[in-house]
């Protein structure tokens, strides 16, 4: 007897279905969170090293994607990077070149008939996760838990869909669908409602496995799920800096010319497919198309996409200024705002990542803790308030900034991170906390000192103002070194700032003993200046010896 959809119990089909797609999302997240946990800091440092060029580019994209299964790490490490000027417009779009390449080996993975393993993977995950106790085996563990769930929610897609085979109206609905245009479009509306190219494509490997689609059909889908996948970049855009939006536009033009480009070609790529894909020619009809049409699809998925990237990479200088005139530069930034600039709630999941990110806006705080320090000399000899509201406003920035790097670091220390992770977070604490001590010797110590020199009147000689200058620049040269170097994380520089000590005390012993002949000097106040004067010194040794501190815990930073 031949079912009908009508005799087709609609509610078991329906929740097997959609069952099977959240397990499978949830497998898919299990999984990508756990290897961003254990690759996030080699996939940072790769992203960091291999994008001197653009193939290079491309080569850090396609292994960032292929290794967590999510195109969406790989955007977040690029918003990161780019904002932070690390990283030129030609090489991000390398990157996401590469991802597109990196996106197809969830297909790859697909096609294969692995659901038997769903059992095994699921059993070893739950049981290590139970029973580890190192962080490391909790994360690998999650690997196969997560992929466990993939290959389960596949499972039960495949068999929610199996009844399907034998229904007419189904099937007539599906052969009625000759249009790649509307194909593409259903692609990538329902890529766009599930932020997961991966699962879309998964379900279309489904569907055609049951030889419910055509390998044209399947190839159309899958080309809209390509532009359905955009939305992700776009989300992640949504009240970021202009470079975030960048990166979401290439990502847009990018999958959609790409697109474009085959949507009249897909009879061709239908065929190119079927001469590289195993062939079953001792099969018949539906067996067939079953047997052969998840690998081809797959294959399919990687050609257009790796024909794409070769494309694309020829032309990345057009594309690049396409993106800049579309979305050009604004005005130069206000050095007053005190908005966290790095702090994204998005990538707390992904330790390296946030870490980074706080990295980079522990490094905004150090610079206005730097141009405090800077005006030190116009306050010393100051006659009037000016200078001392200029540094009392610099300091209620860092005070804000120091609060909100704090409130993000603390939040990220709730999650489970491994020992690499955890020494990072601790050092970058530290970090915060010698900025906020530094900034509040330069406001509380040395402006009080000097207001306290305006007040009653008490001007430094000539000679004693060029030694207090001179130590003044030798700390002010480490500092503004410390500072790009927590914002580049570049540990050799933070170590020639712990090896400027003798140099910095050599600055410290002179003008002691400059202050100590000048205290036999006949002027008015002699001992009140010596002992201001002192107290100056002191406070500019006490500057350094903090920048150092700083500069140590970024040398002590883990790599890797």
């Amino acid at each position: 007897m031949t079912l009908t959809l009508a005799q087709t119990n609609l509610v078991t089909l329906t929740l097997g279905l959609v069952g099977g797609l959240a397990i499978f999302l949830l497998g898919m997240n299990f999984m990508t969170d756990a290897l961003k946990a254990i690759a996030g800091e080699s996939m940072r440092r790769l992203l960091a090293k291999l994008t001197g060029n653009r193939f290079s580019a491309a080569f850090s994209g396609m292994t960032i994607t292929a290794i967590t299964q999510s195109s969406s790490v790989t955007t977040v490490l690029l918003v990161g990077f780019a904002s932070a000027g690390l990283m030129t417009a030609a090489q991000c779009f390398g990157v996401i070149i590469g991802a597109n390449i990196g996106s197809t080996f969830t297909a790859q993975i697909i096609a294969f008939n692995v659901t038997r393993y769903a059992p095994v993977l699921l059993a070893a995950g739950v049981a290590t996760q139970m029973i580890a106790r190192r962080s490391d085996v909790r994360q690998y563990a999650g690997v196969a838990l997560g992929l466990g769930l993939v290959f389960a929610g596949m499972a039960m897609m495949s068999q929610a869909t199996h009844p399907l085979r034998e229904d007419p109206a189904f099937i007539d609905a599906m052969h009625r669908m000759t249009s790649p245009a509307v194909a593409i479009a259903i692609g990538a509306a329902f890529t766009a409602i599930i932020q997961s190219s991966g699962a879309a494509t998964g379900l279309i490997i489904i569907l055609a496995s049951q030889g419910l689609i055509d390998l044209e059909g399947g190839i159309a889908l899958a080309l809209g799920a390509n532009v359905g996948t955009c939305i992700t970049a776009v989300l992640a855009s949504l009240g970021k800096p202009r470079a975030a939006w960048r990166v979401a536009l290439m990502h847009i033009l990018f999958n959609v010319i790409g697109v474009l480009i085959w949507c009249g070609l897909i009879h061709q790529l239908a065929w190119m497919v079927q001469q590289i894909s195993p062939a079953h020619p001792e099969l018949q009809d539906l067996e067939r198309v079953a047997a052969e049409a998840p690998r081809q699809i797959a294959n399919a998925h990687t050609v257009f996409n790796v024909i794409n990237a070769a494309l694309f990479l020829a032309f990345t200088g057009p594309m690049v200024r396409l993106i800049n005139w579309l979305l050009p530069e604004r005005g130069p930034a206000d050095v007053s705002a005190v908005t966290p600039k790095y702090l994204d709630r998005a990538v707390l999941s992904t330790p390296a990542i946030a870490l980074d990110q706080a990295r980079l806006e522990l490094s905004r705080a150090a610079r206005r803790v730097r141009d405090m320090y800077e005006r030190l000399p116009e306050a010393i000899s100051a006659t009037d308030d000016t200078p001392m509201q200029a540094i009392d406003a610099l300091n209620a920035q860092v005070q804000s900034l120091y609060d909100s790097v704090v409130a993000y670091l603390s939040e990220l220390s709730q999650d489970d991170m491994a020992a690499g992770d955890s020494r990072r977070l601790r050092n970058l604490l530290s970090i915060a906390n010698h900025a906020e001590d530094l900034a509040e010797i330069i406001e509380q110590d040395l402006l009080s000192i000097s207001r306290t020199r305006l007040d009653r009147k008490l001007r430094p000689s000539e000679g004693t103002l060029e030694k207090i200058n001179a130590l003044h620049r030798a700390v002010g040269e480490c500092l503004t070194q410390l500072v790009e170097a927590l914002r580049l994380g570049d540990a050799q520089a933070a170590r020639a700032i712990v090896e400027r000590k003798d140099a910095i005390y050599g600055e410290v012993d002179r003008l002691t003993e400059h202050l100590a002949q000048r205290l036999g000097a006949d002027e008015p106040n002699r001992s009140e200046k010596f002992r201001s004067e002192s107290e100056i010194k002191e406070h500019l040794k006490r500057c350094y010896y903090v920048t150092r501190r700083m500069a140590k815990k970024l040398a002590d930073m883990p790599t890797g």
